[in-house]
């Protein structure tokens, strides 16, 4: 007979979900930047299997808010996401909501720090830039939690220094 203090327990799991609120639920997504490297997915019958898919370097969540694009990518190997703001788009409905913490806050870094019953981790305060005859802009921006925000839901978007609403913002 085993005794329990004899096995390893099973490594702590939990699942934290990362929601856009009010976004565009019929969104459309592509792939940016083809890579060389190709996919397959064995799974099921044979006659669902896919093979040859292309990789993206970046994937774009196109006008998940009215005027409004998601870019997934990575920069230096980690993963990085950057939301491309129209000229005359409103960023302030850029909504986002992590669900399943324990807490959300702001350290005084300016980073996101994400609390689970398991770990913690943290985005990176936010940059955001205008470019002008190739020229990059800093624009001043930080992380802006909702004061109605549960500990559970930490919902959020960005608040955002004086910039020109006639060129694109990237956050």
């Amino acid at each position: 007979e085993t005794q329990a203090a004899d096995r390893e327990p099973d490594a702590a799991r939990w699942a934290v979900r990362l929601d856009f609120e009010g976004a565009n639920p019929d969104v459309r997504i592509r792939g940016r930047e083809r890579a060389e490297a190709v996919v397959s997915y064995f799974r099921g019958r044979p006659s669902e299997w896919k093979t040859g898919l292309p990789t993206f370097a970046a994937v774009v969540y196109e006008d998940l808010w009215p005027g409004i694009d998601l870019l997934y990518g990575s920069e230096a190997g980690r993963p990085k996401y950057s939301f491309v703001v129209e000229p005359g788009a409103d960023p302030a409905r850029i909504r986002l909501v992590y669900r399943g913490a324990s807490a959300v806050r702001i350290t005084e870094a300016g980073r996101l720090s994400i609390e689970t019953p398991v770990t913690t981790f943290e985005e990176d305060a936010p940059y955001s830039y205008q470019e002008d005859g190739g020229t990059r802009i800093e624009v001043a921006s930080a992380f802006a939690l909702e004061a109605d925000s549960t500990a559970a839901e930490g919902r959020f978007g960005f608040r955002l220094g004086s910039y020109d609403p006639t060129k694109p913002l990237v956050i």
